[in-house]
């Protein structure tokens, strides 16, 4: 096929969208222009003040208000593209890609935008905004042509306004059906964020040197980034745990050589902090972490474990560590480090007390059961339960390519007649 060939299939293209359609708009803007203008005009000359300022102050404000609401209507259809595309991209992926993140599937990206408020309220923040905007440009529309009298707005914009109409219907339907679920969900990553981030342990991390925060092995390591959890590979082995709660132990046992179980559920640090607690979350960092590498997920984890993610900070939200799960394998599993039977390194570590062994892993095992449990909720909620907010975006993705694939045969039977 040559160029004249594929020519004769562009044209029609060419004429009606770009040439019609555009062309049609652009003169439309330049007629609004010249309408605000002259309403301007017309309301300075009601004025008690100076006309001419009262000209210049009108016109601003009208023709301010007009390319805000072009501009607003921009961000109505790009959002409707964006996430259109990437629920497009996320259903291709599933069939191509051998390994995904939750963060990579509609169905979880959306617990992004989830605001939790209260245990019985919270908001998808982004289709909150989507449904303002939406509500703007109605409002703006409506205040061109029955405040200004300017009936070109309608008149041109007849398949745009019913269209968002009917985005803002749907919208409405869509935030009633997802309510109670949107609440739970959200109430159940608020209490799996709390519960994760309070059992990572950092003093176990950089006592042991889990993480390079600081400095580069060498000048070519160019993936080193300072604060992130750099080298978490090459740096974590089972050796580590055992050391660290050896240390544990014998600052214990120098505390009270005639330690027993009773003695060390009391126990703490010159923190305050439980050596239990220590111990246990020690163990769960060390299970998370050995997920994290178990699935290949080490830039997430970098992510995850740095400074700026670990330490608190009153303006920058935490990540959610769900989003980063493998979807095929979402539970956290040890292999035989954790256990005492047939284990000398546990034994060791643990000055071959196996009562405090069983309360400290008990602990542990409680604690990662909850967390298991709730992921595994927020997993069957998110799947089988909620409307995903991209299936919404993708309806109005829908009926947008079916108006521009109707606007296109009406006008090309009308060229070719």
């Amino acid at each position: 096929m040559n160029f004249k060939d594929l020519y004769k299939y562009i044209k029609p293209l060419v004429d009606i969208y770009f040439n019609k359609y555009f062309g049609e708009k652009k003169n439309f803007i330049n007629e609004m222009i010249r309408i605000l203008k002259i309403k301007a005009k017309e309301q300075s000359t009601n004025s008690t003040v100076d006309k001419n300022t009262c000209d210049i102050i009108y016109t601003i404000y009208y023709l301010s208000l007009f390319f805000v609401f072009l501009f607003l209507i921009i961000v109505i259809l790009y959002l409707i593209y964006i996430n259109t595309y990437f629920s497009f991209n996320a259903t291709f992926a599933k069939m191509i890609k051998n390994q995904m993140r939750l963060e990579e599937i509609p169905e979880f990206n959306q617990l992004k935008n989830i605001i939790y408020i209260t245990d019985n309220f919270s908001f998808d923040i982004w289709l909150i905004i989507f449904i303002i905007i939406i509500v703007i440009i109605i409002y703006f529309a409506y205040y061109f042509q029955y405040y200004l009298y300017i009936e070109d707005v309608y008149k041109e914009l007849n398949i745009l306004l019913p269209f968002l109409v009917v985005s803002l219907i749907v919208g409405f339907v869509y935030m009633i059906y997802n309510f109670n679920y949107l609440n739970l969900v959200s109430r159940r990553s608020n209490n799996l964020l709390k519960m994760i981030y309070n059992n990572i342990n950092l003093n176990f991390i950089n006592s042991q040197g889990i993480c390079n925060y600081i400095s580069k092995k060498n000048k070519f390591d160019d993936l080193f980034i300072a604060g992130k959890c750099n080298d978490l590979k090459y740096n974590f082995n089972q050796t580590k745990l055992y050391n660290y709660i050896t240390d544990i132990m014998n600052t214990a046992y120098n505390k009270d050589n005639s330690l027993t179980l009773e003695k060390f559920k009391t126990l703490k640090d010159d923190n305050g902090i439980l050596y239990t607690e220590k111990i246990s979350s020690a163990f769960f960092t060390f299970v998370l972490i050995r997920y994290f590498i178990d699935n290949n997920l080490l830039n997430e984890a970098k992510d995850l474990f740095s400074t700026f993610n670990l330490v608190k900070m009153k303006l920058m939200p935490r990540l959610n560590p769900i989003l980063y799960l493998n979807y095929e394998s979402i539970l956290f599993t040890s292999k035989n480090e954790l256990i005492f039977n047939n284990n000398p390194n546990m034994q060791k570590a643990f000055n071959r007390n196996r009562d405090i062994y069983n309360y400290v892993y008990n602990d542990y095992y409680n604690k990662i059961s909850l967390i298991q449990e709730i992921i595994v909720d927020i997993y069957n909620l998110c799947k089988y339960k909620m409307i995903s907010v991209y299936d919404y975006y993708s309806f109005l993705g829908f009926v947008i390519l079916c108006l521009i694939i109707y606007y296109f045969i009406i006008h090309y039977f009308k060229l070719t007649k």
